[in-house]
């Protein structure tokens, strides 16, 4: 048993090594031994963090905030919350969702500062591996992975290659994710400026290789965020963004002319009303935001029940502005693309309430409201709410780690005095 010098509770001597193979499958969400069939995340990461939970709750040393029991609360109601007036198919992997969100909230809340840099680099490491295995090997690559991953599409469109993904704008959206977190890790003191720097820029050609729209959008939003907030000198800011979108069109137009990111790129500068208006894929995604909104302003303040979204979405979005401004797409109505769509619809101000509350904790500093912009990306647009980044990224911004992003000297200190214990107990 060993003792927590910040937050002055016990904890078990295995934590650090679970909470660190937590840390690697966040990183790698979409593998398993035996992957389930009826999911992209697989269950791994999810187990740990559960199993790290019941060790506290049977230990004894369980602490719960007011927003953990609220989160808590809207879980277990997510399993109920059902209503009879609507005739909707019940699944219950389909409403695990918020649970094992929490269980990784959980966890990185309370143990991040026992993450260590190896971990995350190991993890990232092995993507990048796996991308570039794909790229020298397609066939052998994918023969190899699909026994791990539920299913890998084959590249299409102008779309490049997934790596340990099913699709390759999920491992687009990953390689943003290294990005972020490696930047937490430099601003814990955890990696040197060179390691970061080789990391990010690795991450930046892993997003490139796939040739992802998805990632090319959240490219340009991190670009856009760290030119605005980011505390560093407007002319170094211009020359970081300008040198970014040198080098991805000359990396695009030799590598995947036909790229995705690439169209995208060209419609954003040339007619962005038309990239939003015409686009599919973004069409489907504007489509899913706009029924949250819309459904919340027809006055269906808490939600239709859960289970509801595909049989009342074209009830709620005909005859209306969605219908009008995305005829192409609006055949879609009804799919789960957004797990902000998904879970406002179903649980309206329930879901609201939790969202805005877990993004009010967040660590006063202008590197934590970029990385909650993105993850505030990801929920909205992107993936569905058990993307275990998401909730990585959450807990370790949360007010609960201020102590992480202090000043170097008491990150120093605290090392010094984990030493002593450690000593002290041998």
């Amino acid at each position: 048993m060993q003792r927590d010098i910040f937050f002055n509770r016990s904890y078990s001597n295995w934590h650090s090594s679970l909470v660190n193979l937590a840390a690697v499958f966040c990183l790698l969400p979409f593998i398993a031994p035996i992957p389930l069939p009826f999911s992209d995340v697989q269950y791994p990461v999810y187990v740990l963090c559960a199993f790290i939970f019941m060790i506290d709750l049977f230990s004894g040393y369980l602490r719960l905030s007011k927003v953990d029991l609220y989160f808590i609360f809207i879980s277990l109601l997510s399993f109920i919350y059902i209503s009879p007036f609507i005739d909707t198919s019940y699944v219950l992997h389909s409403r695990v969702g918020l649970l094992c969100g929490f269980f990784i909230y959980y966890v990185f809340t309370r143990y991040a500062y026992l993450v260590k840099a190896k971990a995350i680099l190991f993890a990232i490491y092995i993507n990048i591996v796996a991308i570039i295995f794909h790229v020298i090997n397609p066939s052998l690559f994918t023969s190899i992975a699909g026994h791990i991953v539920r299913k890998i599409k084959f590249a299409h469109h102008g779309r490049g290659v997934s790596g340990l993904a099913p699709e390759p704008n999920f491992i687009g959206a990953m390689a943003v994710v290294f990005i972020l977190i490696t930047f937490l890790m430099y601003k814990q003191n955890k990696v040197t400026r060179n390691q970061a720097i080789s990391v990010m820029t690795l991450s930046f050609l892993v997003a490139l290789a796939t040739s992802s729209g998805t990632a090319s959008l959240m490219l340009l939003t991190l670009a856009a965020l760290v030119f605005i907030f980011a505390k560093i000198r407007v002319r170094s800011k211009l020359l970081l963004l300008i040198s970014c979108l040198i080098f991805y069109e000359l990396y695009t137009l030799f590598y995947s002319p036909e790229s995705r990111g690439l169209k995208i790129l060209v419609y954003l500068i040339n007619d962005p009303i038309a990239l939003l208006l015409r686009d599919d894929s973004i069409g489907y995604r504007m489509v899913a935001i706009l029924l949250g909104f819309e459904s919340m302003i027809q006055g269906n303040l808490f939600g239709h029940g859960v289970g509801s979204l595909p049989v009342v979405a074209e009830s709620i979005a005909s005859n209306t502005h969605i219908e009008s401004l995305f005829p192409r797409v609006f055949y879609r109505v009804g799919a789960n693309l957004s797990a902000f769509a998904q879970y406002t619809v179903e649980m309206g101000l329930f879901f609201w309430v939790l969202i805005v509350w877990l993004y009010c904790r967040s660590i006063p500093s202008s590197f934590a409201l970029i990385i909650r912009f993105m993850t505030l990306f990801f929920l909205i647009a992107t993936f569905s709410i058990v993307f275990p980044p998401l909730w990585m990224l959450l807990g370790f911004t949360d007010t609960r780690n201020n102590f992480l992003y202090a000043n170097k000297a008491i990150n120093e200190n605290f090392k010094k005095k984990a030493s002593e214990v450690q000593y002290s107990e041998n």
